[in-house]
């Protein structure tokens, strides 16, 4: 056993989990764990400004004394190495950073060079890969990470087949702000109301409900054309997870079935803690 502990840090969000790991668990088990034993904090206020090292002294206070640390970092370069040493001035412990690499528990990256695909995208596409493929025995399944960006990826017959990245609906928010100088948009204001949307009227009569359309619908037509394609690519009906920040949102926006997975990314984490204990 190793109590280990998990950090998926994204550019905004770092998420963490303390979980006991015991080799041979599946991937449900770690998910039901994870479920009891995590945490989220803000890393940035949006994903154009720097993040706050000070932030990460709030896992050092809440997580506990870990005997190994993992770590899946798609934030600066900087954000990394406070991490790092904050981990090593805390415990004692230079965390394991998890990257990309070309095979990792029986699934093939077929990126071009497999090291350029991002950490939380292989990880969270081993996760699905795990559950669906290998222990409800089916052929393939596109993994969604509905976060800052919206990532949406293939894995069939054992390999990551690749994917397609979109901004995600805040990031198209307030893309459409900055580029549109005539229009006084409230950024803010639209980013936390966009939940409460269900019924998308493309048919705005004011600015803001013209942007916050615009975006949501860009969205959903983005993934659903992934979604339509990647279906076609496996000549059938393919199983789709959905994890990340805006996971309800945009499985609310989209016509297609999306069962929503929290943590797939640090469950992917724990699957390769498991493995090191084997």
């Amino acid at each position: 056993m190793s109590r280990t502990l998990l950090i998926d840090m994204g550019n905004q969000r770092l998420k963490w989990a303390m979980l006991d790991i015991f080799p041979g668990q599946s991937v449900v088990e770690l998910l039901s764990g994870l479920e009891k034993c995590n945490g989220v904090m803000g890393i940035a206020d949006s994903a154009d400004t720097k993040f706050q090292p000070s932030r990460f002294e709030e896992v050092v206070q809440h997580a506990g004394i870990p005997a190994t640390v993992f770590v899946s970092c798609v934030s600066a370069q900087q954000a990394w190495e406070e991490f790092d040493q904050l981990s090593f001035d805390s415990w004692n412990i230079r965390p394991v950073r998890v990257n990309s690499d070309a095979t990792r528990i029986g699934l093939a990256n077929q990126y071009a060079n497999p090291t350029q695909l991002g950490s939380d995208r292989w990880l969270a596409a081993i996760a699905g890969y795990q559950l669906v493929c290998k222990e409800r025995n089916k052929q393939a399944v596109i993994v969604i990470d509905a976060g800052t960006a919206v990532t949406v990826d293939l894995v069939d017959a054992h390999q990551f087949k690749g994917g397609s990245i979109l901004p995600g609906v805040a990031m198209m928010i307030k893309a459409l702000g900055n580029s549109t100088g005539m229009i006084d948009i409230d950024i803010a204001a639209l980013s936390q109301h966009v939940e409460e949307l269900r019924d998308l009227d493309l048919v705005a009569v004011n600015s803001d409900a013209a942007v916050r359309a615009g975006a949501l619908a860009s969205v959903a037509g983005g993934v659903e054309r992934c979604l339509r394609q990647m279906q076609q690519v496996c000549g059938g009906s393919v199983d789709a997870l959905i994890t990340g920040g805006d996971a309800k949102l945009v499985t609310s926006m989209i016509d297609y079935p999306c069962e929503i997975i929290p943590r797939l990314v640090l469950a992917g984490l724990a699957l390769i803690a498991m493995g090191e204990l084997e």
